[in-house]
């Protein structure tokens, strides 16, 4: 799998929101690859990998947060947005506190979520 900066990562467990997700971005010229599990990312995951993870902190297999820990452990260089439907302050600043360059609430504004892309992907 070939990555750059303009590569997004989607790990979300509900099609509808990566689906969503994935023609937004497409339409704005962005790679995107989607994930449905932790688990599935993870195990994909490659150590070269370039680009910006759009995680959600709500997955059923493994929270968003210990995903981020494991990506700072495999000192991984993909810029990260956390996502939630929940608005959780704690797990917010958890996430912005390990590196994740925002916390978007679901659901999730496009003007707002493509401003910290474009941000995202200058540092990538």
């Amino acid at each position: 799998m070939s990555t750059n900066p303009h590569t997004i990562f989607i790990v979300d467990d509900k099609a509808d929101v990566r689906a969503a997700l994935r023609m937004l971005l497409k339409l704005e010229g962005f790679t995107v690859f989607e994930f449905e599990s932790a688990h599935a990312f993870l195990t994909a995951y490659q150590a070269d990998w370039r680009g910006c993870v759009l995680l959600d902190l709500g997955l059923p297999d493994m929270n968003g947060l210990r995903v981020q820990q494991q990506l700072n452990r495999l000192s991984s260089q993909l810029q990260l947005i956390m996502m939630s439907g929940h608005g959780d302050a704690t797990a917010a600043a958890q996430a912005v506190a390990a590196g994740a360059r925002a916390f978007l609430n679901k659901p999730i504004d496009a003007q707002v979520l493509l401003q910290h892309l474009e941000l995202a992907t200058q540092a990538a």
